[in-house]
């Protein structure tokens, strides 16, 4: 039986692609096996997948030309192939049309009926797609000419019923397969396979595209469907964006590959939306994930443009996500604890933000540098006058710190939470230059889209908060989170107390780009508007002169219309140019 080689990755292929969504072309290379189109509706995925597929299948046929003669198709595997077709039934000499088709050369749109007539030409394909059915799902197919006509049945542990009861999602699994497991195809192209798919069914059909071994490229907006799991994966990831930029590929990494090679796997785990979003936020911890979306949903602004924050885990693994997401052509935002404004690695990512090094430029810094030291010298001058007669607690916390980065940041989280331990007048203008300092390096980093929780840890910005302000542990912390979410559980809590109740996280969430709340009073004073600008007109033609005829200055259709959304309360007509009325929004928008 022939058998094609099928270890050949498209490594070399450069693909070249032109859309209407973005001006001139765009260059694609060292591509891995499985490549991955991401990003919102109308950015030009489907668009680029149809430019990309021919390309594909030159390079096959190409790389195949020397050791095997047979002719190499690409299955372009197109979004909703079954809805129209759940109902068709596959004649004998469709199967034969079929089976003479198998060496076309070229790029193959596949359909549900030519999976279904494929499986019928190819007993081997359909015992393959069979027992793969029996492993996942439980499920059989029962495949049988009657009359030169297809019947095509389903089996559950059950009962036996017709393929056009079937779910769609199981029809659509079918589908994939039965291209997938097609030895005739070399490689493939898929434009949102996800569709009709449980999430767990999207995963099972990456893993049969993994195993193939052939080149693939995929188009889609699931998270299920993105398994990014080493750098090799990340090469495959191509963001395609909304705002009219070509789409975002990196070929040449340039991040630091051994922090990446950790972080990889735990985006793909826990936080996979990362890719589709256009403004990924990232925190430190899950705790302050959670929190932050909670805060940030009874404020009654959405998360659509940033998605749900993602927990990076830690200060470093922020630094990195920031770094990967930048790479990817996307605008990142992060929310990191106040002793990050220390790492050198986090100045240095804002420092390659225009917005941020424009600042520092209009500053007459050239980096962080000197703003560090000068913050680091302030907080060293104020540690010598601390001591045990003075700071008696400050002083004994600053002692479990060897080393001077340490006692640093100890001080810095105690001066920016105004503990009273230092309100002595002896140390005003210590405090106020440290203020002054951090304030700055704040403001600075807000340009390159990271906000330091002004007063260290996320504790420390809530009220349920009731341990030891030097020492937040482990315990804490999840108890905290949970009198947290236990107050912001009731439906009713209105946003001016969530407001009133996380000042500096608000600050912070309103610099976001989350969106507005909705408003439909804009529009409403625009339908108000051409409908009084109607009867304005109607009245200075005295054919309006009481409430009774207004309904005539419209068309039946527009006045029943008008009035679903508008009431005339009162209207006195005087003379055509001397009238006065009340009309009433009727109250049906939330």
């Amino acid at each position: 039986m022939y058998q094609m080689n099928t270890s050949v990755s498209p490594n070399e292929i450069q693909y070249i692609v032109n859309s209407t969504t973005w001006v001139g072309s765009v260059e694609f290379r060292n591509l891995p096996l499985i490549s991955w189109l991401v990003g919102p509706n109308g950015s030009g995925k489907t668009f680029a997948l149809a430019n990309m597929a021919p390309q594909l299948q030159k390079h096959l046929v190409e790389k195949h030309n020397e050791d095997n003669r047979r002719p190499i198709k690409v299955a372009y595997i197109k979004v909703s192939r079954t809805s129209s077709l759940i109902d068709s039934t596959i004649h004998r000499g469709t199967i034969e049309q079929l089976s003479s088709q198998q060496d076309i050369v070229g790029v193959v749109e596949t359909t549900f009926n030519t999976s279904i007539g494929r499986l019928a030409s190819k007993p081997a394909l359909r015992i393959r797609v069979q027992a793969t059915l029996e492993a996942r799902l439980g499920r059989k197919i029962n495949m049988r000419f009657d009359q030169g006509q297809l019947e095509f049945s389903m089996e559950s542990t059950s009962a036996t019923y017709s393929h056009q009861q079937e779910a769609r999602g199981i029809l659509e699994f079918i589908h994939h397969l039965s291209v997938l497991y097609d030895e005739s195809f070399g490689g493939f192209v898929f434009d949102e396979p996800e569709l009709s798919l449980h999430p767990q069914r999207q995963m099972w059909l990456l893993d049969e595209i993994r195993k193939l071994n052939k080149p693939c490229i995929i188009a889609t907006h699931s998270p299920a469907m993105l398994d990014v799991r080493n750098i090799e994966d990340l090469r495959g990831v191509i963001c395609f964006h909304g705002d009219g930029r070509p789409p975002t590929q990196i070929s040449d990494l340039t991040l630091d590959n051994f922090r990446l090679t950790r972080l990889l796997p735990r985006l793909t785990a826990d936080s996979n939306a990362f890719y589709f979003t256009t403004n990924p936020l990232f925190c430190e911890g899950y705790q302050d994930a959670v929190l932050f979306s909670e805060v940030i949903r009874s404020l009654g602004l959405g998360l659509a443009m940033v998605g749900n924050p993602i927990a990076a885990g830690g200060k470093d693994s922020v630094v990195q996500a920031l770094e990967l997401a930048h790479a990817l052509g996307k605008k990142p935002f992060a929310i990191v604890d106040l002793d990050a404004i220390f790492d050198e690695r986090l100045t240095q990512y804002g420092l390659n933000i225009p917005a941020c090094k424009a600042s520092l430029i209009k500053m007459g810094k050239a980096d962080f540098v000197e703003l560090r030291k000068s913050l680091t010298d302030h907080l060293d001058k104020l540690l010598p006058l601390i001591t045990i007669e003075k700071c008696n607690r400050l002083t004994t916390e600053l002692q479990k710190h060897k080393e001077a980065p340490g006692k640093r940041r100890l001080l810095l989280e105690t001066v920016a939470r105004n503990d009273e331990t230092l309100q002595s007048h002896e140390f005003k203008n210590s405090r106020e230059l440290i203020q002054g300092a951090f304030k700055t390096m704040c403001d600075l980093l807000e340009e390159a889209n990271i906000f330091v929780l002004p007063l260290g840890e996320l504790e420390h910005h809530l009220p349920g908060f009731s341990g030891d302000p030097f020492n937040v542990s482990d315990k804490d912390k999840p108890n905290t989170l949970d009198a947290e979410l236990e107050w912001l559980k009731p439906i009713t809590r209105k946003k001016e107390e969530v407001r009133k109740r996380y000042p500096q996280l608000v600050a912070i969430f309103d610099k976001l780009p989350l969106g507005s709340s909705v408003d439909v009073l804009p529009i409403l004073k625009i339908e108000l508007s051409n409908m009084l600008h109607i009867i304005v007109q109607s009245i200075s033609l005295r054919s309006v002169t009481e409430i009774t005829h207004i309904s005539s200055a419209f068309s039946h259709d527009k006045w029943k219309e008008l009035s679903q959304i508008f009431t005339c309360n009162s209207l006195t007509v005087e003379s055509p140019q001397y009238f006065f009325g009340e009309f009433e929004i009727l109250d049906k928008y939330g």
